[in-house]
């Protein structure tokens, strides 16, 4: 170990990966204008969508985040561990971009 790093306990970085996730999904979801609630130990993320009774917006979400590479539950608490690191958030991030463009688009449909 280098003397300039600190070794994070293993619940320490999956709450630090929790925190990157919540905190990246809140601010992917303002740039996108779609109201989300976020519960849950950061650890266990849970994110809906406001104003989704049948749960569309989150399917449509996740359908596109997962063709994009990650996968992310419309309904249920989600699971970080310790094997988790920064690039792993960073990418599951990008795929919710494509996640949030799919919910702007169902929007838009169901104004018409």
């Amino acid at each position: 170990m280098n003397s300039g790093s600190i070794a994070l306990k293993p619940v320490d970085t999956i709450r630090a990966m929790g925190l990157r996730l919540r905190e990246g999904l809140a601010l992917l979801a303002n740039e996108s204008g779609i109201a989300i609630r976020q519960s849950g130990p950061l650890q266990m993320p849970l994110m809906l969508f406001d104003a989704d009774p049948g749960a569309g917006k989150g399917r449509a979400f996740c359908s596109a985040a997962l063709r994009h590479g990650a996968f992310f539950h419309p309904q249920h608490n989600m699971f970080l561990s310790a094997a988790h690191r920064a690039a792993d958030i960073d990418e599951a991030l990008e795929a919710a971009s494509h996640g949030f463009k799919a919910v702007r688009d169902l929007n838009r449909r169901l104004k018409g």
